[in-house]
């Protein structure tokens, strides 16, 4: 997955550095491996500084946390993988779930697993989790990309089992809906605040401050529909690897 990923970055252009894969999958252990899209010396992620985690496990979400923070994309299968060689039980994934979504502002939970067997093997899972990922709009990969290097890096006969694995999550998408309600607020209290401000004042002050008080709130919404044309208009990659690489100002 990591291998895919970065070239599918630096098919876009952009600078990739990998860690090595480290982990014993061979003996039922947890596989992990690190990689910064941009201008970087070192593989190693600082804690709390990686911009997402991608997990195919609930329990191997939660050994990553470390790696995140608050406003971090969460990415996880939650099918479990219950390891033979303890007796302990495991945890509630509704529980790891409702944990996460408290404390992480961008969860997705999905059920990869489902979503592969559906796609025709389980060994597509890793794509399914990757067609999750590309259909947020914030990804700097975009999804032909990815699916480019798929297809370099995997046998032709597995490309159409892949490629439907992708298609299985194109609809899942990792939206901020806490963002979209605190801008509608924002908005309606604003609007609200200028009608109660304009219904007050102008009709108690002279005809030319009036007319001034009209044309500042002209001025205001002309102002900000450029600044949203603007965004509309804007291609999201290229800031997205300015923010990569720590360009001030270029944070999205």
């Amino acid at each position: 997955t990591s291998v895919i990923i970065g070239e599918a970055a630096m098919n876009q252009g952009l600078n990739v550095v990998m860690s090595e894969i480290h982990g014993m999958s061979q003996r039922g252990g947890s596989v992990s491996t690190e990689l910064k899209i941009g201008d970087f010396n070192s593989s190693i992620i600082p804690e709390g500084n990686a911009d997402m985690l991608l997990s195919f496990e609930p329990i191997e979400t939660i050994r990553g946390l470390h790696k995140v923070n608050k406003d971090s994309k969460i990415v996880y299968n939650t099918h479990p993988i219950v390891p033979s060689s303890t007796n302990v039980a495991y945890p509630s994934v509704d529980s790891i779930t409702n944990s996460l979504k408290e404390n992480f502002n961008h969860v997705l939970p999905i059920d990869a697993t489902k979503l592969a067997l559906e796609a025709g093997n389980i060994l597509s899972l890793n794509m399914v989790l990757l067609g999750a990922v590309t259909a947020d709009d914030k990804f700097p990969l975009s999804k032909d990309t990815v699916i480019d290097a798929m297809k370099n890096n995997l046998h032709k006969k597995f490309h159409d089992l892949n490629l439907k694995a992708i298609e299985r999550t194109k609809e899942k998408k990792l939206v901020d809906f806490k963002w979209i309600y605190k801008i509608i607020f924002i908005t309606f209290s604003i609007s609200l605040l200028m009608s109660f401000a304009s219904g007050v004042t102008i009709p108690s002050v002279p005809t030319v401050i009036g007319v001034l008080v009209v044309l500042v709130f002209i001025l205001l919404g002309v102002v900000f529909d450029m600044i949203g044309v603007s965004v509309t208009a804007s291609n999201l990659s290229v800031f997205n690897s300015m923010s990569s690489r720590k360009v001030n100002g270029a944070s999205v």
